[in-house]
């Protein structure tokens, strides 16, 4: 099982046509990608998955809860 977890704090510099194909071709390939957004809801439409914090100190029980329930959730076939 792979997982790629990407955290960020902003736009990406090419903007969002530069990411999609990247987690296009990680889904394709059964990698699960989740965004985290930090103070930024750029992770909204570019990744499966995300989550958006708004304080440094959410960080850690955010991680928790996203990867609990992504290891704990069956993979579709």
């Amino acid at each position: 099982r792979r997982i790629c977890l990407v955290l960020t704090d902003g736009e990406p510099d090419g903007g969002a046509d530069s990411v999609r194909p990247h987690v296009e071709l990680m889904t394709k390939d059964r990698i699960e990608v989740i965004g985290v957004g930090i103070k930024t809801m750029s992770v909204e439409g570019l990744f499966p998955r995300y989550e958006v914090i708004q304080d440094l100190d959410d960080l850690e029980p955010a991680l928790f809860s996203l990867l609990q329930s992504v290891l704990l959730r069956k993979r579709a076939a």
